[in-house]
């Protein structure tokens, strides 16, 4: 049994609106045989009510959310007793200069950009949680120039 097996299965909510975003990167933490339930939120609405009443060990969030923004949720975990913006990954292809400065000002510790890689997903969301170690700080992946069939290269 790998190491990924033995720990604790981890809750993990995908806050997502693209479904085939959304899906690739369920079936990709399933995969990784280290998430118990894999929750998927299509707008910010639901995403604050999911995060208000369950505990999640790993948030990937996009900032681009209909309903309500992701940058409206970071400025909200302050009053959510269940979870700690430290557990949030932001994976967005709409970032400013603005909205990362405010992410990380508000506690996010890795942000990657779509489209990415699967294997910097991996290595991102295993330093999340404690299975890779941690770059020294925060963390942004600029866009690769290549393009790719994967539904997260877009």
């Amino acid at each position: 049994m790998s190491n990924l097996t033995m720990t604790k299965k981890k809750d993990v909510l995908i806050a997502e609106d693209e479904q085939d975003i959304a899906q690739y990167l369920a079936d990709f933490l399933k995969n990784m045989e280290c998430f118990g339930n894999i929750i998927i939120a299509p707008d910010g609405v639901d995403a604050t009510t999911k995060l208000l009443n369950q505990n999640f060990s790993l948030i990937l969030l996009d900032l681009g959310l209909p309903r309500k923004k992701g940058i409206e949720i970071l400025r909200q975990f302050k009053s959510m007793k269940h979870n700690q913006i430290n557990d949030v990954m932001i994976i967005s292809g709409t970032l400013d200069k603005h909205k990362v400065a405010e992410a990380l000002s508000l506690g996010v510790r890795q942000i990657l950009v779509k489209p990415f890689d699967s294997q910097t997903l991996e290595l991102r969301i295993k330093q999340m949680i404690g299975l890779a170690p941690a770059d020294d700080g925060s963390t942004v992946q600029p866009a690769p120039e290549e393009t790719s069939a994967d539904p997260s290269k877009k």
